[in-house]
């Protein structure tokens, strides 16, 4: 049985330790986590974790906008 509660952890780290990783990369990492035997009835953590990436990308995008167009103004 997979821990999901480890792998989002996992997944938590490999994203402040690569903060201009790619999808594809994230992708990469998340595959390795899972075994294989677990892999088709768990890969939907996956993507369900690809979702929350781009969420994650595009806060991220947001904010240093924001924050550019507040110094801007200065």
């Amino acid at each position: 049985m997979l821990d999901r509660n480890e792998f989002k952890r996992k997944v938590k780290i490999w994203i402040k330790e690569h903060p201009d990783g790619t999808e594809q990369a994230l992708t990469d990492y998340c595959d390795e986590l899972i075994p294989a035997h677990l892999f088709s009835t768990n890969q939907w953590l996956i993507e369900q974790t690809l979702e929350w990436y781009r969420y994650v990308l595009s806060t991220r995008e947001q904010y240093t906008h924001s924050t550019e167009s507040s110094e801007a103004d200065e």
